[in-house]
């Protein structure tokens, strides 16, 4: 919507004849110009694309003195988000940069910490542009992960779809004969509307079921874009699976269905696709899908779109989590459990003409939840009593939970196994299924085997299953050496050996866990001529000495301390996005210090400090936990800045991105 101002001013002293002659003139320089403008708002101002949707352009005021962008921030609440001081608006993807001059309800350049509402709204000061501009480009400086929206409209236009309308939805036919193959998947299509400048030259498709585990903490598979808009890719998945593809870096994400052997073919509508997250969408009148869906598996993709908000949102934690159920009994709890996971299949059953792929994938998932749900009762109302007790510590929570007498489920509570077949290939499409031996083992309460091992060889777990054997523990032991060589372990010739009789009903996961085997060993081979690290020996003190003992070594230099895990993976990509800001800081008084626990294999730590310059420790569980007691560590990663003082001058849990790293650690090397 644009809005204008006129001032149109005219001598009411003139003769009748002038007057006429006057008015003319106005008019006509009306009709040629619509009078100049005092000022111009667009608002609610249409894009081409953005990176993320977490900023939304209210408005857009220009005068000949200033471009006015207004902004408002959604995010989750005591978060920050920040706008960089090189803020900037360009005109077209060639031309000239705005810089911001300076901004209300919000400083350039520093963490801002958004409120309980989860809103901000705030002010940007840009210079004028030119009035005649069409379109502009908002950039949040030009690191990789700041905020991008591009090709914003100052001039309405009709919308006017770039993807086909037509669609192609195909016949599923259901699933036939065995699902588990090491096939490749092929995902291909094109995105419409395509500019590397949007994307950047490519996408990331996100995989996860119980044989591939969940490559969303590594950073996803990345998908090359050609320069029309076309893509391919080969993915391994082993099992049908639903997959994300995300173009946005946080934006909608749009759910693939994948099978080992097939092909997935989609077009996707990239300025619909980026406006369908906004807040402010009902404005553009885009009132068409963005993704289109060919190919042997059309049906199965479109009808991704039909599966009820009550099956993709279940199970509903604000229903089961939380104070109002630190009362509830075994039994109440079951009844709430089931109620919502049996009204969810139901509206499943009730879509017509579904996708008889779609129908096994998606109650099968609810199945899996409803489970997990269940076999960890006590677990949820542990955590519910806290909340309801408004514990805020561990050191709280550890003393509130001595005193707790949380009931005991009878045997018959654990009848609800029966909802998924062990055995059958079904059940591990879905990542939750990796975790089906700890909810067997959460059937044993006050009685649980020790491990694993213990578990499997447990009588109790074959009237659970129905047997001791077949697929259930196949995936089992399939999943804990999957685990281990993740965390790049090395399993010897002799545990390959036990795996390969034990997985020679379905020897194609032996095969992967070989293959995967292999590479480990080839790269503890390489890590012996690498350098760059330093292994140092924990100092011998208390540990209320530990960490000022170890410091003291970089007296004079700033520190950078990450406090890692071998099995976060979200520690890893960290680590990987903040790799170029090391080599910046090469040469410089800068250490990057390292720190780990028992908590990670000792094995899986020596094989991935290679990769990871700088300096590590590995401290006793022990020591670990005084240091999470001490600093509120609350999970990881997590990261302190230290002056060449030795004085801690910042903390935080989760990465802070590259663009910040570097700027908090040049701030003080500069002091």
């Amino acid at each position: 919507m644009i809005t204008k101002s006129f001032v149109c001013l005219c001598n009411t002293n003139y003769t009748a004849k002038m007057k006429k002659l006057f008015f003319l003139t106005v008019w006509a320089l009306i009709a040629l110009y619509g009078c100049s403008p005092d000022y111009r708002t667009v608002d609610r101002p249409a894009f081409g694309f953005r990176n993320s949707s977490t900023l939304e352009i209210e408005s857009i005021e220009m005068t000949d003195s200033a471009t006015v962008v207004n902004v408002k921030a959604f995010f989750r609440p005591r978060n920050w988000i920040m706008i960089a001081a090189d803020t900037y608006l360009r005109s077209g993807a060639k031309g000239e940069k705005s810089i911001v001059t300076r901004a209300e309800g919000i400083p350039l350049g520093e963490e801002y910490y958004m409120p309980e509402s989860g809103e901000h709204s705030f002010t940007l000061y840009f210079p004028p542009i030119d009035p005649r501009t069409k379109t502009i480009d908002f950039i949040e400086s030009d690191c990789e992960n700041c905020f991008k929206i591009y090709d914003i409209e100052l001039v309405p236009r009709k919308w006017e779809p770039t993807a086909p309308v037509q669609k192609n939805a195909g016949v599923d036919e259901g699933f036939s004969g065995s699902l588990l193959s090491d096939q490749k998947a092929v995902y291909k299509g094109k995105i419409a509307g395509y500019q590397e400048r949007y994307l950047a030259g490519s996408f990331k498709l996100f995989i996860e079921n119980t044989v591939v585990g969940n490559n969303f903490e590594t950073g996803g598979l990345d998908i090359p874009v050609r320069p029309d808009g076309s893509f391919e890719v080969e993915a391994d998945v082993y099992l049908p699976t639903i997959a994300r593809a995300q173009l946005a870096v946080i934006g909608p994400s749009i759910p693939v269905y994948l099978e080992p052997g097939r092909e997935t073919v989609q077009t996707i509508d990239l300025k619909a696709y980026g406006r369908s997250a906004s807040r402010f969408s009902e404005y553009y009148d885009t009132g068409l899908p963005y993704v289109f869906s060919d190919g042997p598996l059309a049906k199965a993709n479109e009808d991704l779109s039909r599966i009820p908000e009550s099956v993709n949102t279940f199970p509903d934690y604000t229903r089961l989590r939380g104070p109002q159920v630190s009362e509830t009994t075994p039994d109440a709890f079951k009844a709430l459990v089931n109620g919502d996971a049996d009204s969810a299949i139901a509206d499943l059953e009730a879509v017509e003409d579904l996708s008889p792929r779609l129908k096994a994938l998606y109650e099968n998932q609810v199945n899996l939840y409803r489970i997990y749900q269940l076999s960890n009762y006590a677990g949820i109302i542990r955590s519910a009593k806290a909340d309801a007790a408004g514990v805020r510590s561990n050191e709280e929570f550890q003393a509130l939970m001595k005193t707790l007498d949380i009931p005991v489920p009878p045997k018959a509570y654990y009848d609800f196994f029966g909802y998924v077949d062990p055995d059958d290939e079904i059940t591990y499409t879905h990542y939750m299924s990796s975790f089906l031996p700890g909810m067997v083992m959460n059937a044993f309460a006050g009685n649980q085997p020790a491990s694993l091992r213990e578990l499997l060889a447990d009588p109790r777990v074959a009237e659970i299953v129905g047997g001791d054997k077949g697929l259930f523990y196949e995936m089992a032991e399939f999943s804990e050496a999957n685990n281990r060589l993740s965390s790049l372990a090395i399993l010897t010739p002799e545990e390959m050996g036990v795996l390969q009789s034990k997985l020679s009903g379905h020897l194609v996961l032996y095969a992967r866990l070989s293959a995967a085997n292999g590479q480990n060993i080839l790269r503890a081979e390489e890590n012996k001529t690498k350098t760059g690290f330093t292994i140092h020996e924990t100092p011998r003190v208390g540990n209320e000495q530990l960490l000022p003992a170890i410091l003291e070594n970089y007296r004079g230099k700033v520190v950078f301390v990450d406090f890692w895990e071998t099995w976060c993976q979200p520690c890893r990509v960290a680590m990987k996005d903040g790799e170029p800001v090391k080599k910046d800081f090469e040469g410089k008084d800068v250490v990057f210090l390292y720190l780990a626990s028992e908590s990670s294999p000792k094995e899986a730590w020596d094989n991935m400090v290679p990769d990871i310059k700088g300096d590590h420790y590995y401290f006793t569980n022990e020591q670990m936990g005084y240091l999470r007691e001490k600093h509120n560590i609350t999970g990881v990663p997590s990261y302190m800045l230290i002056d060449r003082t030795g004085r801690q001058r910042h903390f935080q849990t989760g990465f802070m991105g590259a663009t910040r790293m570097k700027s908090m650690i040049a701030e003080l090397l500069e002091e």
